[in-house]
């Protein structure tokens, strides 16, 4: 199903700035959940060409938004300016009224100055008002890290009010001549510093306008008549269905100060402003059948003003909406939080025209954001709901609920079912669905009787993952890492609901500070983004009122298998604080035969002292080795105690900079194929994995990939010394350790016995020939995931 709302930022590949803001881009509008607004990239050329490929051509409802990071080297280079224009010739000029399902064409251009070059491109694209990115006064060796940080939030505030915006008026047209209005609720009581400083802030520093009682209800007149008018957003009939009511809010920001739960009017605001308002599901025209409604709920954000140690109340109607404690300085941070709110559930408006246009809905309410059980039930009390029956399915928005976030509302809504729009039992393939529809109704169960009916069907099994950035393959398709991590979880997501655990290799996550002005590159590491999905997937089998269980199964783990010398980095208090969601099976050099390295640990890897490259080689040798066998892990109320991978996922993978013997995902898969283990291998991402792809689909008299050798490595400039292969080879030969070149002939023998042949028998994965051809060579994540999810359904040893 395609993304109705993209992303596009489009830079020069020499742009160091416009990579840097293309990070915090992305980081901004893709959640840490991997949730929001898909972001891609135009940068490096295609194959043969001057210039990259244009973004995706839209369709339906889809919205792309094309977001040039315009430079001086964007500007003289003549390649880009007519690759500009002619983008810019395709683009809507945003006529006033026009909705969002007219089809022809569904480009819109907010480009962005990075410095005064900028207005030297061509008409077409000069034609935009552009946002202008820190063209202020500087020091002169150029913006401090918090100014650049400061210039970078203001960028990413523009940009996210710009779009939010724009996608307002398109799906409502009638709003097209009002500017958008954003309501404050205070109380009085806790003073009006903090919310004069954002009506302040939001009328000055931005195209919107805010509601302030204190300043905008004219004396004499009641209050109950003022506010109504502007927070009551209920929808008026119209000839053609509701519509909205002009001159309301379409945002709040809540300042939840000391006395804010106790005062009448604010708690009428908060009950007003969070009812749903329905709308029409369909577009204008759809001949046939009742019509179908979405019930919107329009956003808010509570900002934390409290300040006394006096006890205070909770709102309850506030609950799920993001909550950010207050700073001064902070206004920036609020709107621009609130604004990409707005975004977000203008989007999943679009999402559930597309998911409910693919699917029959029976005793179904559809929701743009999952509200908190208060307006849940007031929900359900309604009359959509009454006409639905008792019992019925709430569709909301995302990847689906954490599982223990998913019971507990099962559990306080009973016979109401919750099911996420873009959730495995759309997407899986037909075993994975099956299986996860016994997962729910397992989980049920559980709610409401306190007993699990049946077992995960993936509990004690193993799935290895093997990855790396390949960064410029990734690159030239138009991807970021972040891509590559996005399709990792979200193929890891549903085998850990169906109780799988994982295997991965990777590094232990780094000690996080806080965002600069809470908009700075977030730095992420999949093994911290794989323990917050393991925290969030852990299922409990017995109902604490229940009777406790003699043995408590466990769920899913991460097997982590960090090698010396990274491991040391893990203390035991690390352990302990991962030991419910983790277990750590460090390497250390005696894994690979070594004696113990006795000197410290080198601080400048540029300049290591003599040995230390091959300890780290001969380790990191003895890790890759480990995803292919068995290993011995002891677990609390568990009797097996030895595990070995069921399959092994291979995604990306450096074919240059690494610091062993040879590209780490061509020893893993040397490994794990010659142990016969299912293979899953992601190719159309590059990197390792695509050489060996390439190799494997090309016919019989194809040379031998000179990835293959190690002449290619000698040959490669490393872009650090720590990476130097030729003294690596040399201190490894000088211990007498075995040539590398015997394991890349060793890959070259079992890709020659296999290539051009049946695919289905070298990989024994579930897929069939043509299947792990398309998976091989696939750079739509989605689908690759799709055929993995496949093949895994379909492995008899799993799934009987």
């Amino acid at each position: 199903m395609p993304n109705p709302v993209r992303i596009y930022v489009l830079h020069h590949p020499e742009s160091e700035l416009a990579k840097e803001l293309t990070n915090r881009i992305y980081d901004w509008f893709r959640l840490p959940s991997r949730e929001g607004i898909p972001v891609y990239v135009r940068s490096l050329p295609e194959a043969g060409k001057e210039h990259p490929a244009e973004p995706f051509a839209n369709q339906g409802d889809a919205v792309d938004y094309l977001l040039p990071l315009v430079d001086d080297r964007m500007v003289r280079d003549p390649a880009w300016h007519d690759y500009m224009a002619r983008l810019a010739a395709k683009c809507r000029a945003g006529e006033p009224g026009e909705p969002v399902a007219k089809k022809d064409g569904g480009w819109v251009m907010l480009p962005v100055a990075l410095d005064s070059t900028a207005f030297n491109l061509p008409p077409a694209v000069t034609r935009w008002n552009f946002i202008r990115h820190g063209l202020g006064p500087r020091g002169a060796g150029g913006p401090t890290p918090e100014q650049a940080a400061e210039e970078a939030g203001e960028t990413l505030k523009h940009l996210t009010e710009a779009m939010a915006r724009d996608l307002n008026r398109r799906l409502f047209p009638q709003q097209e001549e009002t500017r958008f209005k954003v309501f404050i609720s205070y109380a009085r009581a806790d003073s009006t510093e903090i919310a004069k400083a954002l009506r302040n802030y939001i009328q000055g520093e931005t195209q919107c306008l805010a509601f302030l009682d204190e300043n905008d209800i004219a004396y004499g007149q009641p209050f109950d008549t003022a506010l109504r008018d502007h927070v009551a957003t209920s929808t008026a009939k119209g000839t053609r269905g509701p519509k909205i009511v002009h001159g309301i809010a379409r945002a709040m920001i809540v300042v939840n100060g000391d006395s804010y739960a106790d005062r009448p009017w604010c708690r009428w605001e908060i009950r007003r402003f969070t009812e749903a308002r329905r709308l029409p599901l369909d577009r204008p025209g759809r001949a046939g059948g009742a019509p179908r409604w979405i019930h919107v709920y329009h956003p808010l954000l509570v900002v934390d003003a409290t300040r006394g140690p006096a006890m205070t109340r909770v709102v309850p109607e506030l609950a799920q909406a993001p909550l950010m404690r207050w700073e001064p300085g902070r206004e920036k941070l609020c709107f621009s939080t609130l604004m990409r709110e707005v975004l977000m559930g203008l989007k999943d408006v679009l999402v559930a025209r597309q998911v409910m246009q693919a699917t029959r809905l029976k005793h179904a309410l559809v929701v743009n954001r999952l509200p908190g059980p208060v307006a849940i039930e007031r929900l359900l009390r309604s009359e959509s709901a009454a006409r639905a029956g008792r019992e019925m399915t709430i569709h909301y928005p995302g990847n689906g609920l954490p599982m223990i976030e998913l019971r507990l509302m099962q559990q306080t809504f009973e016979g109401v079912r919750f099911r996420a729009f873009r959730d495995i039992l759309r997407d899986g393939a037909t075993r994975l669905k099956r299986a996860a529809r016994r997962t729910m109704e397992d989980l049920l169960e559980v709610a409401e009787t306190g007993a699990a009916t049946g077992d995960l069907p993936l509990r004690g099994k193993v799935f290895a993952i093997s990855t790396a950035y390949a960064e410029r393959d990734l690159a030239a398709l138009g991807y970021l890492p972040q891509h590559q991590d996005e399709a990792l979880i979200h193929l890891v997501r549903p085998l850990l609901r169906l109780g799988g655990d994982i295997l991965y290799g990777g590094l232990p996550p780094p000690a996080q500070g806080p965002a600069a002005g809470g908009l700075a590159t977030v730095h992420r590491n999949i093994t911290a983004t794989l323990l917050q999905l393991l925290a969030d997937e852990r299922r409990e089998d017995q109902d604490p009122d229940g009777e406790a269980p003699k043995q408590r199964p466990r769920g899913p783990l991460l097997f982590n298998v960090p090698p010396w010398p990274a491991s040391q980095q893990i203390t035991p208090r690390d352990e302990a604080a991962w030991i419910n969601t983790c277990r750590i099976l460090m390497v250390k050099p005696a894994d690979a035969g070594l004696p113990p390295w006795t000197q410290p640990i080198p601080t400048d890897l540029d300049n290591p002292p003599p040995g230390y490259r091959r300890y780290v080689a001969l380790t990191t040798s003895a890790m890759r080795s480990r995803i292919a066998k068995k290993f011995r892990c002891r677990l609390p109320n568990d009797s097996q105690e030895e595990f070995e991978p069921a399959a092994v996922i291979f995604i990306g993978g450096k074919v240059a900079d690494f610091s062993n013997v040879m590209p780490g995902i061509m020893e893993e898969f040397l490994h794990v194929a010659e142990a016969g283990k299912p293979i899953y291998l992601l190719g159309g991402l590059g990197g390792a994995s695509r050489v060996i792809a390439r190799a494997l689909v090309a016919g019989r008299r194809a040379k031998r990939p000179r990835e293959f050798t190690i002449e290619h490595y000698l040959a490669l400039k490393p872009s650090k010394k720590r990476f130097d292969y030729e003294a690596l080879l040399w201190e490894l030969r000088a211990a007498g350790d075995p040539d590398p070149q015997e394991k890349f002939d060793r890959l070259w023998e079992l890709i020659q016995r296999h290539r051009g042949g049946r695919l289905d028998l070298l990989f024994k994965n579930g897929l069939t020939h043509a299947e792990n051809v398309d998976l091989i060579e696939n750079a739509n994540t989605f689908e690759a995931v799709g055929l993995v999810w496949k093949g895994i359904s379909q492995l008899s040893e799993l799934f009987g």
